[in-house]
């Protein structure tokens, strides 16, 4: 069934007014975005109460990519409201909630169209070495999880090596949602590199922290922390957990 697009021609509408459509349309509240973008609980009530607030920077980078949208459009607006996150997949040209969805019909409402990129490896990164370089070729396809139904750049790799062991072990396959900010305790991939003529080398973690010098992780086995300099630093994109995928 073919999503509806609004179109928007009202040159007074605000930044509140747009992020309220997202709001409604992705089911979410303001306390829950202002949360998952690591703001306090009013953060995002604020914005909305006051309309010559505007978030810029970090801030707006984040709330665009919870409410699945860019920073553009909501500073901006334009002709077409970005489309909402499906709450549930086509069966046979109908739109049929998750819960009422069979292993098999699900299945096979999810298109094999996920890019295999490489492997991330899951060794230490001591002078680089360990790493995966990330193909520019893809391996193979995957099916498509519900959660990633409209992140047309989400990817998926292999996990390589036993540092990560026992929560990812090697050869497990794992999805990456390249747009929401991973928070402390996550689960992430990070992609460095060092110089133009390499390839982009790749490394699976958990995610501690951020400054504006050092990208900061940890391996499991052995508990070891690993730091990254942000000058090399591409991309850190965060890991999707099985509940996360299905929407548990």
């Amino acid at each position: 069934m073919p999503q509806s697009r609004h179109i928007f021609r009202d040159m007074s509408e605000s930044l509140q007014d747009r992020i309220r459509q997202r709001l409604k349309a992705l089911g979410k509240t303001p306390r829950q975005v202002s949360v998952e973008i690591g703001r306090s609980p009013d953060f995002l009530r604020g914005v909305l109460r006051n309309p010559d607030s505007s978030p810029r920077g970090e801030n707006l980078e984040a709330l665009a990519r919870h409410l699945e949208t860019t920073e553009a459009w909501l500073l901006r607006g334009g002709d077409v409201a970005p489309p909402p996150l499906p709450a549930a997949v086509p069966i046979n040209g109908d739109v049929v909630p998750v819960a009422a969805v069979s292993l098999d019909e699900m299945r096979a409402a999810m298109p094999q169209d996920v890019p295999v990129y490489g492997t991330a490896a899951g060794s230490l990164a001591v002078k680089h070495e360990g790493a995966f370089e990330m193909e520019a070729r893809v391996i193979e396809y995957v099916r498509r999880p519900p959660a990633l139904f409209q992140v047309r750049d989400a990817y998926a790799f292999y996990v390589s090596g036993g540092s990560m062991v026992p929560a990812h072990n090697p050869g497990d396959l794992r999805f990456v949602h390249p747009h929401k900010p991973p928070r402390q305790g996550d689960t992430v991939v990070v992609q460095a590199r060092y110089a133009e003529h390499r390839g982009m080398e790749a490394f699976i973690a958990i995610y501690e922290r951020r400054t504006a010098e050092k990208v900061v992780v940890t391996k499991l086995s052995p508990p070891a922390t690993v730091e990254f300099d942000t000058r090399f630093v591409q991309h850190v994109h965060r890991v999707l957990t099985l509940n996360e995928l299905f929407g548990v």
